[in-house]
């Protein structure tokens, strides 16, 4: 493979852009997937020489701690101080000259400003590894002057390994903080639980209207996930709630993310599934409208609460 310079931002513009955010990391990875029968098959594995394919091999896994995710370098100065042992610079440019060089199969991109480069078959697997998520809301423990909950953390689980976390903070907190201290402490945890519930809804009713399978409750919201879901680390001072998919659809995870080309045991090809996302347009359509109405549910659901207890006199 010949990498040639990009001389113009003409050059630079017709190049494709890399379609995984910089800020996007998979550091919860602890392995790489190889897809062996393809490898193989593979051009590279049949005409490459030990020398190029190891190579190769190498920066296929330094790939994986670029950024973005998926993306190499351009500069083969430089690709050819990441490889270990070292290589010579020049060597490494003549071996990028060879069709099946260190550099086969890779191609250059556009990421923001700069010019890298990508692989399909790394990019393909990077989107399926990005996409691959359960998604759940958690109210977390903070540093409020009650010591309660103040902030709604949405975790996502890759494929059963260790989750990614982000916090959104929203409007409200002090008020919600100040009627949670009115309340008993077993009674907080159900009124925080109820709200979840109430504003999750509309995400799995979205989800459920995107579902090819028209008339099935493939996605619902609960307290619990299936068997063979991933699990999340137990917490005292959580609560957890998970919209996801339901016993009506075991494979909801296949339509939504699509797999990688399939091959029974004896080497046979199956085909692939096209990915048809349902959950994930539907928590975005509707993940700014829980972040704005999360403390007032809460505030229905404390209000309600004091009003069924003072009924009770108690």
């Amino acid at each position: 493979m010949t990498l040639h310079a990009v001389s113009s931002p003409a050059d630079v513009g017709g190049l494709p852009e890399y379609p995984i955010d910089a800020d996007c990391r998979l550091d919860s990875h602890g392995f790489v997937q190889w897809e062996f029968r393809r490898w193989l098959s593979s051009d590279m594995r049949w005409n490459g020489t030990h020398e190029c394919k190891s190579m190769w091999f190498e920066l296929l896994n330094l790939a994986h701690s670029e950024t973005p995710v998926g993306t190499l370098p351009s500069d083969l100065r430089r690709l050819a101080r990441m490889i270990e042992p070292a290589v010579d610079r020049d060597h490494f440019a003549e071996l990028c000259k060879l069709e099946h060089g260190p550099l086969h199969g890779w191609v250059r991109c556009r990421v923001d400003d700069e010019i890298r480069l990508m692989h399909p078959v790394v990019m393909g697997r990077m989107i399926v590894c990005q996409a691959r998520a359960t998604t759940c809301a958690k109210w977390m423990p903070s540093l409020t002057k009650n010591g309660f909950f103040s902030s709604l953390r949405v975790t996502s689980y890759d494929a059963g390994r260790a989750p990614m976390k982000s916090v959104l903070n929203f409007a409200g907190v002090d008020e919600i903080d100040d009627s949670l201290a009115a309340l008993p402490r077993a009674a907080r945890k159900p009124v925080i639980r109820r709200a979840l519930k109430k504003q999750l809804k509309p995400v799995a009713r979205e989800a459920n209207n995107l579902w090819a399978g028209a008339g099935q409750e493939a996605f619902g919201v609960s307290e619990k996930l299936r068997q063979g879901q991933p699990k999340v680390s137990p917490s005292n001072t959580a609560v957890t709630m998970y919209v996801g998919s339901t016993e009506v659809a075991p494979h909801a995870h296949l339509i939504e993310f699509g797999t990688e080309p399939r091959y029974h045991k004896s080497g046979k090809y199956v085909g692939a599934v096209a990915p048809d996302p349902s959950l994930g347009p539907a928590w975005d359509a509707h993940k700014d409208q829980i972040l704005s109405g999360i403390a007032e549910e809460i505030g229905k659901e404390i209000e309600a609460t004091l009003n069924r207890r003072g009924a009770r006199g108690r």
